[in-house]
C-alpha cells in the first residue's frame, strides 16, 4: 500500500516529483510506516521528506479532509534483487491545496526534479479527471 500527496499551487497547477527509482514525474508519496497513524499521514509525511513541504503548509479542499481524491490499483513487477515476488500495490492519492507559496526543497536520495504541471498534464488519467470535477 502507497499514499500519494496530489498538492495544488494557487495557479491550479499540480507538483510532480522525479523519483529516482522510477525515473517518472509522479505525485509525492511512498509506503506507510508505522508511526502513520492514518493513511492521510503517510502522504502528508512523504510530501515533507521527499519535498520539503511541511503538512502546515497544506489544506485539504472541503469533502476530502478523510477521504482520498483517488485509489489506484497497479500491478508491480517482481523485484529479484530485493526478492520481491510481483505484486499489486494500492495507492491512495490524497488532495491537499497549498496554503501559501511554499519552496519546494527536494530530498536529493530519492528525488532529482520537481514540476507544477497544469490540472490537464497532470501524470495520472485518474487523477485529471477528478482535479476536473474540484471547484
Amino acid at each position: 500500500m502507497t499514499c500519494g500527496a496530489i498538492v495544488i499551487n494557487g495557479a491550479r497547477h499540480v507538483l510532480h516529483i522525479v523519483h529516482k527509482a522510477f525515473g517518472k514525474l509522479l505525485a509525492p508519496g511512498g509506503h506507510n510506516e508505522l508511526e502513520d497513524r492514518h493513511l492521510r499521514d503517510a502522504a502528508l509525511r512523504e510530501l515533507h521528506e521527499e519535498a520539503g513541504i511541511p503538512p502546515s503548509a497544506v489544506v485539504p479542499p472541503s469533502g476530502f479532509e478523510d477521504v482520498p481524491l483517488d485509489i489506484d490499483v497497479h500491478t508491480i513487477d517482481a523485484n529479484p534483487s530485493k526478492d520481491e515476488p510481483a505484486h499489486h500495490h494500492v495507492d491512495f492519492r490524497w488532495v491537499f491545496r497549498l496554503g501559501a507559496e511554499h519552496a519546494v526543497t527536494l530530498q536529493e536520495e530519492e528525488v532529482d526534479g520537481y514540476e507544477w504541471r497544469p490540472f490537464t498534464s497532470a501524470a495520472s488519467p485518474t487523477v485529471r479527471s477528478k482535479l476536473a470535477l474540484l471547484p
